[in-house]
């Protein structure tokens, strides 16, 4: 299979919500695809959807109703402690809460969009990296509890 059609799939699958880059760094290690190659086009793929968001919550903003329910939720004492304690938080949660919910969460704590941007990309770098950190030690387990002539019967 061409390189560009695996990184077509890995970052299409990413993009999903429900599938996320959960299935598509597994999905990149079966299609032959490096550690390196895996993290990064998922990684990518996952974080396409936040413009996405993006753009259709400003197209929202222009909606009367949505836009008082924003300032009214900006106003609030959660929302005013969130955006205080925001930065990690959004970033560590994004990939827990969604990559799909997370920039209207970041908006409705009235973070500006450069930082929502750059905490949910720092998100979904490190999720990449512990999805294949958890990958790598799974196959590795998994390598060292098969025999060996077990292994000798999978095709390469």
């Amino acid at each position: 299979m061409h390189y560009g059609v695996k990184v077509a799939i890995t970052s299409g699958i990413a993009f999903f919500p429900y599938l996320g880059i959960y299935v598509a760094i597994p999905t990149a290690y079966i299609m032959g695809m490096d550690t390196i190659s895996a993290l990064v086009w998922s990684a990518s793929g996952y974080y396409a959807a936040v413009p996405f968001v993006d753009i259709f919550v400003e197209k929202l903003m222009k909606l009367s109703r949505f836009k008082n329910l924003v300032e009214r939720s900006q106003r609030s004492r959660v929302s005013l402690y969130y955006s205080r304690h925001a930065d990690w938080t959004l970033a560590l949660l994004g990939p827990v809460i969604g990559i799909w919910v997370a920039p209207l969460i970041g908006r409705l704590a009235g973070l500006r969009r450069r930082k929502i941007y750059l905490l949910l990309f720092i998100g979904a770098v490190l999720c990449a990296l512990a999805v294949v950190g958890i990958m790598e030690a799974g196959l590795r387990v998994v390598t060292d509890l098969v025999p060996g002539w077990l292994l000798d019967m999978i095709p390469d």
